[in-house]
């Protein structure tokens, strides 16, 4: 299986577009998109079978957080 579930028990998307529109990637400047943005790369992590898109989006994540 490729996606895993959120807390309302929804899919992530498979496609780097789909998911920066379920949460933009931008500079990180408050506590909240912090431990969002931790919490979404700890659902992609979690996949067993990430797809290219998702692989993007998960690197683009990790170096918003290192920054």
């Amino acid at each position: 299986m490729r996606t895993t579930k959120n807390r309302d028990n929804s899919p992530l998307p498979m496609q780097f577009e789909a998911l920066v529109r379920m949460m933009p990637a931008q500079a990180i400047q408050e506590d909240a998109q912090y431990a969002t943005t931790l919490e979404v790369i700890d659902r992609l992590m979690a996949v067993v079978s990430t797809t290219k898109g998702q692989d993007v989006y998960l690197e683009t994540l990790v170096q918003l957080v290192q920054a």
